[in-house]
């Protein structure tokens, strides 16, 4: 099965809040599935310290204050690690 696996971080939904919220005003967690400008898909991850997002592409952007930076203009949860992992096998 091709595609990143993330059995190495922790997705526990009621201690890995990112304090931030979405465009819909709903909080961010580590686990959650994130849509940007309509077509960029990432997972909220929390890694060394601080929340990164890991997009589809592998890219990591690497501070809360860059995910603060996205979340501010057009960040989307779409779903989590737990509910929907489908959607990041797109």
């Amino acid at each position: 099965e091709d595609g990143p696996i993330y059995t190495n971080y922790n997705f526990d939904r009621t201690s890995q809040c990112t304090g931030l919220k979405d465009k819909n005003k709903e909080l961010i967690y580590g686990g959650d599935i994130v849509k940007r400008q309509n077509r960029y898909i990432g997972i909220v991850i929390f890694e060394s310290g601080c929340f990164k997002i890991e997009w589809q592409d592998g890219v990591y952007y690497n501070n809360a204050r860059h995910i603060d930076d996205y979340q501010s203009s057009n960040l989307e949860i779409i779903g989590n690690i737990h509910q929907t992992p489908e959607l990041l096998e797109a």
